[in-house]
């Protein structure tokens, strides 16, 4: 493209007697325009992804003039605290008073004063009010700047609203509570009542056993993990050919599994036992483990015998 420039210039009686031009080549000019305007869509382009992904994730971006104390947020920093109709506050204490809970105020202060005087950049989590009540919890994340002297001008930050992550946070904690609670009142449950719990590996035919389940000696030995071989070593020679073939047939069979037993005792005794358990199968149906539960049943075992005399 050309860009012509010209002067018309005329006889006394008005009529155009010569024309004085200037023609430019504007190629280097258009193309420059061009460069700027597509930098332009470009940057526009940024700062609409920018403005998405801040909205969706919650985030509020803020300007802290420290020289006149005059606080401005974007809108999304006004949908952070539910004010939707603002993104100025007149200055920071006006900001400090009409969001941050009145606990968490001192140390709001102290945080940022000790970050504007002493380095380049803060971090601080707080709680909000909101105008219907309500509270929330905010990350707040700042970089300071400074001029040539070193003197804190400006103040650049983003505020994460955090409050669903909190909530969920002590969600999932009262939950290990309860479940905890849960646990414990079983677990004093089933010691009161004299049950053992254990769990049979099948794979790597492992046992894991409670200390109740198994001979001091034994569980002296191994601990609360053993070979399946040494906790069937416990059953009585002559009770050992019934015990394999009821688990062998549960394993193969079934989904359950009930039966009655003798185990060696250190005093050359035995007890009786009723073991109760479920064969846990794989999606293909092979059994994987055998979670159960045995208590002692020697005095109604000695009871029977009595009666049956």
């Amino acid at each position: 493209p050309m860009q012509l420039h010209g002067q018309v210039f005329r006889g006394p009686d008005g009529r155009a007697t010569r024309l004085l031009g200037l023609v430019i080549d504007m190629n280097a000019q258009v193309e420059a325009a061009a460069k700027i305007e597509q930098q332009a869509r470009e940057q526009q382009l940024t700062i609409e992804r920018l403005d998405m992904a801040t909205q969706a994730a919650g985030i509020g971006i803020w300007d802290f003039n420290l020289l006149t104390g005059q606080l401005s947020g974007d809108t999304h920093m006004a949908r952070v605290f539910q004010q939707r109709d603002k993104n100025k506050f007149p200055d920071a204490q006006s900001f400090i008073k009409s969001v941050i809970h009145p606990d968490d105020v001192a140390l709001f202060e102290r945080t940022i004063a000790k970050g504007i005087k002493y380095g380049n950049s803060v971090e601080h989590q707080y709680r909000s009010v909101e105008p219907d009540g309500s509270i929330h919890y905010a990350q707040l994340t700042g970089k300071i700047f400074r001029d040539e002297s070193g003197r804190p001008v400006r103040m650049l930050s983003i505020t994460v609203d955090n409050t669903r992550l909190i909530e969920a946070a002590a969600k999932i904690e009262q939950q290990a509570r309860d479940q905890q609670g849960i646990i414990d009142r079983v677990k004093l449950a089933v010691e009161a009542a004299g049950i053992s719990i254990w769990e049979w590996d099948l794979p790597s035919n492992k046992v894991v056993v409670d200390e109740r389940m198994v001979s001091p000696a034994l569980y002296q030995k191994f601990g609360d993990s053993m070979a399946a071989d040494s906790f069937v070593e416990q059953v009585l020679p002559a009770d050992r050919p019934a015990f394999a073939a009821v688990m062998r047939d549960a394993v193969k069979h079934h989904e359950h599994v009930s039966h009655r037993y003798r185990v060696q005792k250190a005093n050359g005794g035995c007890s009786h036992l009723q073991l109760h358990g479920r064969i846990l199968r794989d999606a293909a149906g092979k059994a994987q483990r055998i979670m159960g539960v045995t208590w002692d049943i020697t005095e109604q075992a000695l009871a029977a015998a009595e009666i049956a005399r």
